[in-house]
This record gives C-alpha cells, sequence and structure tokens, in this order.
C-alpha cells in the first residue's frame, strides 16, 4: 500500500512540475470549444396536442346494420406510417423545407433529419398525441407542426373513406359476377329441365311415384277391360241362343261376324309380337319400331278392308233376319254393339297406358343420374343465389356506413393545443456543453502533463533517486539560495492559481449567462431588433 501511494505521490508531483502544460491546454481548447458552443444556433421547439375521439354516438345505434371498422387499430396503424418517407417528403414540400436543397442528396439528409427529429407521443387510455418539433427557425418548426397534423388528420379520415369506396367498388363488381353467374346457372337448369321433361319428377311427386301410377291406371284399366270383354261374350252367347243364324248384323250395317278371319290375321299377330320385343329394348323414335309401325297399319287397312268385303258378300247372300227379329233379339244385338265399343276404347286406353309405362322403364337407369344432375344444378344455383344475397346486404350495409360516416364521422379530432412555439429556445443547452468543453480541456491538459512527465521524468527526492540508481543516499544538500527558489516558486503557484481562476470565472460568467432567462445573446438580438424598429 505504502509503494502503490509512492508510486501515486510520484505521478502527482511530475504532473505539477508540469503544470504550465494544463493552463497552455485549458486555454488553448476551452475557448475555442466556448466559442463554437456560443455560436450553436438556437433550437425551437413547436408542439401540438389533438385529442382522437373513435367512440361515435352513432355506434351503437348502427351496431349490425353497418359495417363495423377497427377506428382505434387503424388510428395506430396511422400513426405508425405517419412518419414514412411518403410523408415525410409531403411534410417537407407542405413547410417549404424543401427549397433550401440544392441536390437529392441535400433532399434525402432533409428527409432523414425530419424523420429523426418529429416526435410523436401518445397516452393509450386519453387518445391525446403530442406532436413536436425542433428546429433553428420558430416559422419552419411551427410550420412542419402544422404540416404533420394536417396529414395526420387527412389521411386518417381520408384512408377510412378509401376504404369504404373501394369495399363498395369490390362489391359492386362482385354483384355483377354474381348475376352474370346466376343467368348462366338458370340457363343451365331451364334447358335441363326441358331436355329431360319426361323424367323429372313433377310437383310434389318423383320418377317413381309416376311410374307407379301409370302402372296402377293400366292394371284399372286392363281389369276394366277384362270386365267389358266377358260382358261381351255372355251378351253374344246370350244374343247366339235366341237368333238361328250365326251371323251379327245391324240395319245399318256397321256389326259383323267376329269369327270372320281374313289372310292378314296371322301376319298382324306376329308384327304385333315383334313390335312388342323391339319396345322393350329401343325408343319409338327407333328406325325399325317407326317402321315396323308402318307396315302394321298397312296390313290392319288391308284386314279390315277385306273383313268389310266378306261382311258385304255374307249378307248378299243371305236374308237379313232383323226383320222378323223381335224387340228383345235387337236389344241385345244393340247391348253387343255397345259392348264391342266399350272394348274397342278400353283396349286403346291400355295401349295408351302400356306406351307410357314401357317408355318409363326403358329410361329407369337414367333417372338416378338424371336426378343427381338436376340436384348438383340446383345446389350450385341455390349457392350462387345466396351469396348474391349475402353480397347485396353487405353493399346495403357499406352504403349505410358510409352515410353514416358523412352525417357523423367515425374519428373526430380536437385540438387541445394548435400548434405553437415558446419565446424561449430549448436548445442547445450550452450550460452542458459549456461544462464538457472545460472538463475536456483541463484533461487533456492533466494528460499532456503526465506524458511530458514520464517522457522526462525529474527527480525530486531522494527516494526517487535510490529507487532510479537502486544505490543507498547517504544524504541531501540544500539549494544555496533556498529563499530565493522559493520565492520563485510561490510566484509561479500564483500565477498558476490566478491563470486556473480565470479559466473558472469565465466558465462560471458563461454558465450564468445562459442560466438566465434571457441569454446574452438573446438581449443582443433584442437590442438590435429594437434599434431598427426606431430606424424605422
Amino acid at each position: 500500500m505504502k509503494e502503490l501511494l509512492d508510486k501515486i505521490l510520484f505521478y502527482v508531483k511530475g504532473i505539477w512540475l508540469k503544470r504550465r502544460y494544463i493552463v497552455i491546454a485549458a486555454w488553448l481548447l476551452c475557448p475555442i470549444g466556448w466559442f463554437y458552443t456560443m455560436q450553436l444556433p438556437d433550437q425551437y421547439r413547436a408542439s401540438a396536442r389533438v385529442y382522437v375521439d373513435t367512440d361515435s354516438l352513432l355506434r351503437p345505434l348502427l351496431r349490425g346494420l353497418t359495417v363495423e371498422t377497427f377506428k382505434d387499430k387503424q388510428l395506430n396503424l396511422m400513426v405508425k406510417t405517419l412518419l414514412s418517407r411518403p410523408n415525410l417528403e409531403k411534410i417537407a414540400r407542405m413547410s417549404d423545407l424543401d427549397i433550401h436543397t440544392n441536390n437529392s442528396k441535400e433532399f434525402d439528409a432533409l428527409i432523414d433529419s425530419l424523420g429523426k427529429r418529429i416526435k410523436i407521443a401518445s397516452t393509450r387510455r386519453e387518445k391525446i398525441f403530442t406532436i413536436s418539433y425542433e428546429n433553428q427557425s420558430k416559422d419552419a418548426a411551427i410550420q412542419v407542426v402544422k404540416s404533420v397534423l394536417t396529414i395526420f388528420v387527412e389521411d386518417t379520415l381520408g384512408e377510412n373513406r378509401t376504404d369504404t369506396d373501394n369495399a363498395q367498388r369490390f362489391l359492386n363488381q362482385q354483384i355483377k359476377d354474381f348475376e352474370q353467374r346466376m343467368k348462366v346457372d338458370d340457363a343451365a337448369l331451364t334447358e335441363f329441365k326441358r331436355n329431360n321433361a319426361d323424367l323429372l319428377p313433377g310437383e310434389g311427386s318423383s320418377y317413381y311415384g309416376l311410374l307407379k301410377q301409370e302402372q296402377s291406371i293400366l292394371e284399372q284399366t286392363e281389369l276394366q277391360l277384362k270386365e267389358a270383354e266377358t260382358r261381351l261374350a255372355s251378351a253374344r252367347l246370350q244374343l247366339e241362343d235366341e237368333q238361328t243364324i250365326p251371323y251379327f248384323s245391324t240395319p245399318d250395317g256397321n256389326s259383323f261376324n267376329p269369327s270372320i278371319t281374313t289372310q292378314y290375321d296371322s301376319r298382324i299377330e306376329l308384327m304385333q309380337q315383334n313390335l312388342d320385343e323391339l319396345s322393350l329394348r329401343y325408343t319409338d323414335r327407333h328406325p325399325d319400331i317407326i317402321e315396323l309401325k308402318k307396315q302394321l297399319s298397312n296390313l290392319r287397312e288391308k284386314q279390315t278392308q277385306e273383313r268389310t268385303e266378306l261382311i258385304t258378300l255374307s249378307q248378299q247372300q243371305k236374308q237379313p233376319a232383323t226383320e222378323d227379329e223381335s224387340p228383345f233379339v235387337q236389344s241385345l244385338r244393340v247391348n253387343v254393339s255397345e259392348l264391342e265399343s266399350e272394348v274397342a276404347s278400353l283396349k286403346v286406353r291400355r295401349q295408351n297406358f302400356q306406351d307410357k309405362v314401357d317408355k318409363l322403364q326403358q329410361k329407369v337407369h337414367l333417372v338416378p343420374q338424371i336426378e343427381a344432375e338436376l340436384a348438383a344444378l340446383t345446389r350450385g344455383y341455390g349457392i350462387t343465389k345466396s351469396q348474391y344475397n349475402q353480397l347485396l346486404e353487405r353493399r346495403e350495409a357499406a352504403i349505410m356506413s358510409q352515410k353514416a360516416g358523412q352525417s357523423v364521422d367515425g374519428v373526430e379530432f380536437k385540438i387541445i393545443e394548435p400548434p405553437r412555439v415558446p419565446r424561449e429556445p430549448v436548445g442547445p443547452h450550452r450550460v452542458i456543453y459549456l461544462t464538457v468543453v472545460t472538463i475536456v480541456g483541463l484533461g487533456v491538459g492533466l494528460f499532456v502533463a503526465f506524458a511530458l512527465s514520464q517522457l522526462n521524468p525529474i527527480v525530486t527526492g531522494s527516494r526517487e533517486l535510490s529507487s532510479i540508481t537502486n544505490l543507498p543516499v547517504l544524504g541531501s544538500i540544500s539549494h544555496a539560495n533556498a529563499d530565493q527558489v522559493i520565492k520563485t516558486r510561490r510566484k509561479h503557484n500564483i500565477a498558476f492559481s490566478a491563470i486556473i481562476a480565470a479559466l473558472f470565472i469565465t466558465y462560471a460568467g458563461l454558465i450564468v449567462s445562459q442560466s438566465s432567462q434571457l441569454p446574452l445573446l438573446q438581449k443582443m438580438k433584442n437590442l438590435v431588433a429594437m434599434n431598427s424598429t426606431e430606424t424605422l
């Protein structure tokens, strides 16, 4: 510990012996630093406070009827993007700061400076934003704050209206697209129903229900036909018992003997069987079926013609029995004629229903596919219509939201403190700068003195001499003119103290001038301004 103290004492003595370099360095550096500090331009801070109200009175009333926009999130996003480069460029032009730049580099430097020096502070609960900016010019500072405030208000309100317009344009375009899709789907569904009308279910019925209904009607018709044929056979037997001739004739010649055969009967029966077999495999439009029906029709016409000729010939050969017949026999003939007409009518009905049943049965394998296609088309049309209706509702909600926003804006700005600049500058902090300059000047002087004491050390005592030579010191001799040496040292100490005191006095004077409410430089500026006014 003693050695450490001795070493520290040695360094202190060395610095003390070189103390003149402390004075030189301090008086060289401090005035320069002080002068530079005093020449720094004043900085004025312009600020404004604004309250943003996002709670509209219409919001609770229009809940569920309009589009809910998240005003708080939108506001926070606008604050974060307020200092983006496009906005900073707009601020520079609005405040006329760009006219002081001569090239793109200077303009970029201006933009960077604006981004760093514009401050936006906010309170989370109260939604109060403070916008501040520092500049050498009061006018420039206040213009920048006004520009920031203007952009903040206009962009927030404009963004909301732009979003609403974009949403309406998008909804209108989507509605047009879905209208076109509905037309296409409707046309496809109508065409499908037209092409498959015989297989599609009607109102409250299905294909299988229709087939079952036709089969039931066919069975009823066949039952009625059998009953009519039974009654006809019975009537014929009764008539045969009442007359002696086996011919059925009426006064008008329309009746004929059913036992009369022609050469076309077997061919007609064979062709009818072939037609029934083909009908089970093909539709009525098949060429073979069409040709077979034509041939069958021709044969039936020939059969009818031949049967008529035979009846006519038979009636010419025999005498009519109607003249000698009793009224009862005549009534039997009328009954037989009516039953024959009924049987013929029922046969036509049976054939008609049989054709319908056969046609439905031939297409039974197509029904599942057709029903699936119909369900798919109906489902697609229903989905498109549902989405179309939803788009219409959303467009109406967007229109109502826009009208509500035009009547009462969703975001309201209230200026608490308009942009203003205090009379006194807020910077630079000259007191701090002056103190730092003074400390640096003295520190440099101490360092120079220490460095020189180490480069050119001086022996100040017997211990140092013994430490340097590693030899014992036997004794020391005092200076012959000790009084004069002491006086000289005292003068040097007084001079050093005076110079250092002058340094600190100067520093203190500068501090006092800067700490006062109105600096000396400001006083001089005011005096100059007053003199100029009096001259005018």
